[in-house]
């Protein structure tokens, strides 16, 4: 093959044959005192590409809610360890480039949310209330 500058190009150079994987975990934890934990676990592995490689990577999120009545108070955090790093390789006929990018690096969030008009909930204390007092069930205008 010829380069747009009529140079000669042998494109049969080393194979680049691998194995690539990713994992992502999940763990829900219901604590006490109406509390929740979760944390999330990703790992990607290293793997070849077409005109190079990428380097492999992992972060850790975590997040903790607290339930006060229709109030849900969230604390987040997003890339613990601060690794959601990755490096690039690319390899042309006369060129070798590395290029590395992050996330915005180790973050924190407090949430807090008002739920209103959960009808789900307001339909299961309605029923439960207005229980008929036969076994049979409800009378024929329900």
């Amino acid at each position: 093959m010829r380069t747009d500058k009529g140079k000669e190009v042998n494109l049969s150079g080393k194979a680049q044959n691998g194995f690539a994987w990713d994992a992502r975990m999940m763990a829900n934890v219901k604590l006490p005192w109406q509390l929740s934990f979760q944390a999330t676990g990703r790992y990607s592995s290293a793997h070849k590409e077409a005109q190079g490689s990428h380097q492999g990577g992992w972060s850790v999120d975590l997040g903790l809610r607290k339930i006060i009545g229709d109030w849900s108070i969230s604390l987040n955090c997003r890339d613990l360890f601060d690794s959601r790093k990755w490096r690039n390789t690319t390899i042309g006929p006369d060129y070798e480039q590395t290029s590395e990018r992050w996330r915005g690096g180790r973050t924190f969030r407090i949430t807090v949310k008002y739920s209103f008009g959960n009808m789900k909930a307001k339909c299961n204390k309605l029923n439960a209330v207005d229980e008929p007092a036969e076994a049979g069930g409800y009378g024929e205008d329900m």
